[in-house]
């Protein structure tokens, strides 16, 4: 089954208007713009526009938009304690001398000086977490999508995620002939994801089957694979 390369599909999602109709929708406010919304989405001006089907940067208030869900999980990097010293040097220097007959002056006490304390560690800062990580990597994305009945049939997804700060969790997107659309969360084995799902109705190996995948890394970070596209194939006999 053929699988159209990166470099195609690459081209292709910028060029069509792709609307992302299972993202949450958005009520423009006074003063948002495309960069400010995907700066707080963590996605792209160029995302947005694809997935609003608009034309140009131009936003107004009131204008309802597609944005991406806002993660639930926030990453708290550990505050990092900052010693503090306290100059508790303290000088005291009492002049009690009484004048004799000779006029000599004797001092009765030595000013006393109380040691700076000196910390024994000087403990290195902890970086924190980045969140400008290298994005998640889809590898070998495979479907398999069988003819078998005119009622409803089977549909398989399979890909392996690579991403250095490990996955959490994947999900794939897929239509059929662009409506309507359906995701499906992926169990893992091993490095391999695995999603599946019913397609109901006749269909015909002429049919287009768009899917990508969704990755989420260990640090919150969310990445889109490029959109692949495939058709069904007849149901092998016996």
């Amino acid at each position: 089954m053929a699988v159209p390369t990166e470099a195609s599909v690459q081209q292709a999602i910028w060029i069509v208007c792709i609307k992302r109709f299972y993202w949450p929708t958005y009520r423009v406010q006074p003063g948002d713009t495309l960069f400010s919304l995907a700066a707080t989405m963590g996605t792209s001006v160029n995302e947005l526009r694809s997935a609003n089907c608009l034309a140009n940067d131009q936003i107004h208030a009131g204008q309802q938009l597609y944005l991406p869900r806002v993660l639930s999980i926030t990453i708290t990097p550990t505050p990092t304690d900052t010693p503090t010293l306290t100059n508790t040097a303290t000088v005291t220097a009492t002049d009690t001398s009484t004048p004799t007959d000779t006029a000599t002056a004797t001092a009765t006490d030595a000013p006393t000086e109380t040691p700076i304390p000196v910390p024994t560690d000087s403990p290195t800062p902890t970086p924190t977490s980045t969140f400008a990580d290298t994005p998640t990597v889809f590898l070998k994305p495979n479907i398999t999508f069988m003819l078998c009945s005119v009622v409803t049939n089977d549909i398989y997804f399979k890909v392996i995620p690579s991403d250095p700060q490990g996955i959490r969790a994947v999900s794939v997107f897929y239509d059929v002939n662009n409506d309507p659309k359906f995701e499906i969360t992926m169990e893992p084995d091993g490095e391999t994801y695995y999603g599946s799902g019913t397609v109901l109705g006749q269909h015909l190996t002429s049919d287009t089957v768009n899917y990508f995948f969704k990755a989420m890394d260990n640090f919150g970070t969310i990445t889109d694979s490029p959109i692949f596209q495939s058709s069904p194939e007849l149901c092998p006999s016996g």
